[in-house]
């Protein structure tokens, strides 16, 4: 399933990650930079258990804009 996940905070990046995990194709849409440097740096700067992990492997996607966001998901 194509999936779109609008904010990617605290809680947002660990559940994209997971459902990417699971096999979902994600796109991810924050309102701030630090979602690109995130997934640009593959460094998770919270203490979320196995977030490091997943974040090495993700395949999360981060886009520009909701539009995007949705235009890429189902």
């Amino acid at each position: 399933m194509r999936v779109a996940l609008c904010g990617l905070g605290k809680l947002g990046w660990p559940v994209a990650m997971a459902w990417a995990e699971a096999g979902h194709d994600v796109v991810g849409y924050d309102i701030s930079p630090m979602a690109k440097e995130i997934i640009s740096s593959r460094k998770y700067p919270h203490r979320e258990e196995r977030a490091q992990e997943m974040l090495e492997k993700t395949t999360v996607r981060v886009v520009d804009s909701i539009a995007a966001a949705v235009a890429l998901s189902d």
